[in-house]
């Protein structure tokens, strides 16, 4: 029992020594400032500065668990397979740089036009348009339509290869346009990029075809000019004329009136009125010489 209260007091003996080590610790004495004022606030410094050290060692710690070395590497010339994998893996980090800052858009996107299939039909080939010719002649109904169409189609030909022309045209100049980058671009922004482009290059085709069709009725309709069968008006004669006369019928004077055709079975139209929305009936005369109207 004496051995073991003898440890009791040593241990406690050993804390209040320490305990008053840690009192008295002061790390700015001075001796010319030795009052018990000075002393009080020398050990107060000390303490706080004890304070501020283990803080800051704390906060160096911290810092030091957190901190991540940035490691670069380069892989020369990688697959697109390759390429993939990193982007999954590395969103944020990963850069690819372009050989090429300057790519033609003809290198990544390719374009497969399909026109309308009356423009690879026998309906606008030259053996359809002499068919018409030769049956116009042969004294078929004038509201039939191989006599009254016997110009339209050749004017589908004209519209199937002005179509051709504007698309091989306008995929000529997407082709020629540039793609700028420095780096290659994650793939979702990269197909929105692409998506744009041909929406925005179908778009112009349509313009371009539009417009040049907006010309050519507007220079038809404003100028009054006449198809070969006077679909937009009826010439008349400013006076009675007599067949009979020896007048020449070419010195009449004549007025001419928009023609007004039967667009369905209740509605008639004229093409000078409504150059855009008129059209007339379809009809085939038949060898009895009805007429049938669709």
């Amino acid at each position: 029992m004496q051995a073991v209260g003898d440890t009791t007091e040593q241990q406690n003996s050993l804390f209040v020594k320490i305990k008053m080590s840690l009192f008295r610790l002061n790390f700015f004495s001075d001796p010319d400032k030795n009052s018990e004022w000075h002393l009080h606030g020398q050990r107060l410094s000390t303490r706080f500065f004890i304070i501020s050290i283990i803080i800051a060692f704390f906060i160096l710690i911290l810092y030091a668990s957190t901190y991540s070395i940035t490691k670069t590497d380069s892989i020369n010339k990688p697959s697109i397979d390759v390429y993939f994998t990193l982007q999954d893996k590395y969103p944020q980090t990963l850069i690819c740089p372009c050989s090429s800052t300057t790519n033609e858009h003809s290198q990544f996107i390719s374009f497969q036009p399909t026109l309308h299939p009356v423009c690879h039909s026998d309906f606008i080939t030259d053996n359809w348009t002499n068919y018409l010719v030769s049956v116009s002649s042969d004294g078929i109904d004038t509201n039939d339509f191989r006599y009254t169409n016997a110009a339209f189609f050749p004017t589908i030909l004209s519209f199937c290869q002005l179509s051709r022309k504007t698309i091989n045209n306008e995929i000529l100049i997407f082709n020629s346009t540039k793609y700028v980058t420095n780096s290659v671009q994650e793939i979702d922004l990269f197909n929105s990029q692409t998506q744009q482009l041909i929406g925005d290059m179908k778009q112009a085709t349509m313009n371009s075809f539009q417009l040049l069709i907006s010309m050519s009725r507007q220079t038809i309709w404003g100028n009054a000019l006449f198809s070969v069968l006077a679909y937009l008006y009826t010439p008349d004669a400013t006076i009675n004329y007599d067949y009979n006369s020896t007048i020449n019928p070419h010195d009449l004077n004549l007025v001419f009136y928009p023609t007004y055709y039967q667009s369905s079975l209740n509605t008639t139209c004229s093409c000078k009125i409504h150059p855009t929305t008129c059209n007339r009936l379809s009809a085939i005369t038949y060898v009895n010489g009805t007429v049938n109207k669709t």
